[in-house]
């Protein structure tokens, strides 16, 4: 951003505590850094069968991050992690918090989505009813009127973050916009009512790239801090 580096918060507790018995993954959390409220980064951290933990990083920002884990520079994504786009179909965003929240959970159900291996059966995603993370009230400061990340899951393994946003243009009309981001290696397709919408080849794995897993960390090294650039 322009504002130079901005150090990012973590959001004290996990905001969704997950397990996915069809990977044999008995338990993962996840995890949400946010500036002023929005969020920017998403980061799953799961053991392995080596007594190690697996770190799965998604960009959720604007612009570039650096990630450091102990001082070590472990995920510097160079692109947005994340595309707003219109909900042109969307009635206006209401005036209340609570019918907000209310749209937003509505919003979310125009939405499905599924894994698509090149090998054996696709895969549907649930979506969790209620959202994993709601933006706080709005400053005056703030770039959002309203907000929320919703999470499509296998077992309760988040695989696809839908974010959904209210924003206020020039002329103080108010509108609806979302996003999508991968938690997941294997492609992935996201239709919006009868559109396909947004869809993703296999990840590729580089500390560059919006989404990384970094594999087999000691247990000994697990959170990290990040920061905008």
């Amino acid at each position: 951003g322009p504002s130079g580096d901005e150090l990012m918060t973590l959001q004290p507790a996990p905001v969704l505590n997950w397990s996915n018995p069809e990977r044999r993954t008995v338990a993962g959390g996840m995890f949400l850094w946010t500036l002023e409220g929005r969020p920017q980064v998403a980061m799953c951290a799961y053991p392995t069968e080596e007594k190690q933990f697996d770190i799965e990083f998604q960009s959720l920002a604007q612009g570039s991050l650096t990630t450091r884990l102990n001082g070590e520079i472990v995920w510097t994504p160079q692109a947005a992690g994340v595309e707003l786009r219109p909900l042109a179909s969307a009635p206006a965003p209401a005036s209340t918090i609570p019918s907000r929240l209310q749209q937003m959970r509505r919003l979310s159900r125009e939405f499905s989505a599924k894994l698509v291996p090149n090998r054996g059966p696709e895969k549907p995603l649930r979506l969790l009813a209620s959202p994993i993370y709601r933006y706080p009230e709005t400053t005056a400061a703030d770039q959002y009127v309203d907000g929320a990340m919703f999470a499509f899951v296998q077992g309760t393994d988040p695989e696809v973050l839908l974010i959904i946003e209210a924003v206020e243009h020039e002329k103080g009309a108010l509108s609806w916009r979302y996003a999508l981001a991968r938690m997941s290696m294997v492609p992935m397709q996201v239709k919006h009512r009868d559109e396909w919408v947004w869809q993703t080849d296999w990840a590729i794995q580089d500390r560059s790239t919006t989404y990384f897993v970094d594999k087999n960390r000691p247990l000994d090294k697990t959170l990290a801090e990040s920061s905008d650039e």
